[in-house]
């Protein structure tokens, strides 16, 4: 299983996360930070189902299917995105005391 997370941030925000030790040196998850805020929130769960909400509203409506077009369209959307930002900057992330 691999966790991959692609967050968003306005221009010059100072983000940081703190993250259980257990997951700061691991294979198994990754981030990546893009530049701006993104216009959808995506997720792809075992290449089986995907979300998809226009926007980051939360009052906003949801697409969530297991069509296998509707699936790979938003894996190959994720694979292009995460492809084109910066590998993750340590310095970002900080252990959970």
């Amino acid at each position: 299983m691999k966790f991959k997370f692609i967050i968003g941030r306005r221009p010059n925000e100072k983000t940081e996360l703190a993250l259980d030790p257990v997951l700061e040196n691991t294979d198994y998850f990754e981030i990546r930070w893009t530049p701006t805020l993104p216009p959808t929130a995506v997720l792809l769960v075992d290449d089986r189902e995907a979300f998809c909400r226009i926007g980051v509203n939360t009052e906003n409506p949801v697409l969530w299917s297991s069509t296998p077009r509707f699936v790979a369209m938003i894996k190959d959307y994720l694979k292009t995105k995460w492809k084109s930002l910066e590998h993750p900057r340590k310095q970002q992330i900080l252990p959970m005391h």
